[in-house]
C-alpha cells in the first residue's frame, strides 16, 4: 500500500567451514533503504538480511542490493546481486469526505490541500456521485431492489408500457428514456 513500511529479508548462507564477510551497496530508487553496508556470514550459518522499502509514489520503482567480499584472510566468496522491484498495489486516500445535497442544489466545500512532498506537485481530487435509493421516509422503496424502476411519469414502467404500444416508432421509444439521474419535480 502507498506510503506503508514493508521489510523484506534476503536470507544468506555460509556452508564453508570460515566465516564470510560482505560489503552492501544498494543502488537505485532512495525508496529501498538497508541498515547496515557490511554483514558477516559465521561458519554454517544462515542469517536473514532485511531490506526496507517505503513507497512515496504508486508508480513501479527499483534498485539493486550489490553484495561484494570483504577480504578476510584467504577465503574468496562470490559477489551476489539481487534485483528490487517495488508493487504497489492500492493507494490510501488522505482524507473522504461525504457531502449530500439535493440535486440542482449548488453546494460548496472548502478543501485544504496540504503538500507533504519535498517538490512541487498536482493533486488529483476526484467527485463521486451516488444516486440514492431510499424514498421520502428514509426506506428503500419497492422498487428500488429492482434497480430504480418507477411507476410515475418518466420511469421504467411507463416507458415499457410506451413501448410496447405499436404506434410508437424507434426515435419515440428514445425520446421517452429518462436521464440516468431523473428527477420529479412536485
Amino acid at each position: 500500500m502507498l506510503g506503508d513500511l514493508v521489510t523484506k529479508n534476503i536470507e544468506l548462507s555460509n556452508p564453508s567451514k570460515n566465516p564470510i564477510s560482505y560489503w552492501v551497496k544498494l543502488i537505485g530508487s532512495s525508496d529501498f533503504s538497508i541498515e547496515t553496508d557490511q554483514v558477516r556470514i559465521e561458519p554454517g550459518l544462515t542469517i536473514a538480511f532485511p531490506i526496507r522499502f517505503q513507497s512515496r509514489i504508486s508508480s513501479q520503482v527499483k534498485g539493486k542490493v550489490i553484495f561484494t567480499n570483504k577480504k578476510e584472510g584467504n577465503i574468496q566468496a562470490a559477489a551476489m546481486v539481487f534485483e528490487l522491484v517495488s508493487n504497489v498495489y492500492e493507494r490510501n486516500s488522505v482524507d473522504i469526505i461525504q457531502k449530500s445535497t439535493k440535486l440542482y442544489k449548488a453546494l460548496q466545500i472548502d478543501l485544504s490541500v496540504e503538500n507533504a512532498f519535498q517538490q512541487d506537485v498536482l493533486f488529483n481530487i476526484s467527485i463521486q456521485y451516488e444516486r440514492s435509493t431510499k424514498d421520502k421516509k428514509g426506506e428503500k422503496g419497492k422498487d428500488a431492489k429492482k434497480g430504480g424502476a418507477a411507476a410515475g411519469p418518466g420511469g421504467r414502467k411507463q416507458i415499457e408500457k410506451a413501448g410496447s404500444s405499436s404506434n410508437v416508432t424507434a426515435g419515440a421509444k428514445q425520446q421517452l428514456v429518462p436521464d440516468p439521474y431523473f428527477c420529479k419535480l412536485e
